[in-house]
């Protein structure tokens, strides 16, 4: 409690509200002697993203969770969504209710974090909402991960590769969306 009221003072975030986004970072999965910072870097994250503190947790968590170490720090990862929102037309708040659905699609399917912030910069900039961009998003990656499909058969024939094969050798979701 002592952290969380420093922490308070420090970022002018309710002591309480941070308490619970605590709360919420442990229940994800966050250790104890780190959930101080994070907690930080959500209150940080929540302030440029025009959101709650528990919010930009839990987006955070979502990729942490979903990425691993792959993602970046939770402080790498909340520059990514701040940079995703001033260069699309979206905040971290719509990221933060949209993102959740199609993390775990992306991460299984090896789209990195930098490819799936990029789309929704994309998508955004062309005036798609954000929840409409994540539906997009999550067919997409279905419709070219699945071999079946002429999309996935396409990359196949091209690469020799599957979709998420490509995604793991290192080629961009731009690269595998130029190959079709």
């Amino acid at each position: 409690s002592k952290e969380f009221l420093t922490l308070s003072n420090k970022t002018g975030l309710s002591a309480s509200e941070l308490a619970e986004a605590g709360y919420q970072a442990l229940s994800a999965g966050q250790s104890v002697d780190k959930v101080g910072k994070f907690v930080e870097t959500a209150g940080n994250l929540a302030k440029a993203g025009f959101t709650s503190t528990t919010t930009a947790v839990d987006v955070l968590t979502t990729a942490m969770n979903a990425y691993g170490k792959s993602a970046g720090s939770a402080d790498q990862i909340a520059n990514k969504l701040v940079r995703t929102q001033n260069l699309g037309k979206t905040t971290v708040d719509e990221l933060a209710s949209a993102m959740g659905k199609v993390i775990p699609t992306a991460s299984s399917m090896g789209v990195n974090i930098n490819n799936l912030t990029s789309g929704y910069v994309s998508l955004t900039k062309q005036g798609i909402a954000t929840a409409e961009a994540t539906t997009y998003m999550n067919s997409m990656f279905n419709e070219l991960g699945d071999s079946g499909t002429t999309l996935g058969g396409v990359i196949k024939e091209k690469t020799g590769k599957s979709f998420q094969e490509c995604m793991n050798s290192g080629m961009s979701l731009a690269d595998v969306l130029q190959i079709t």
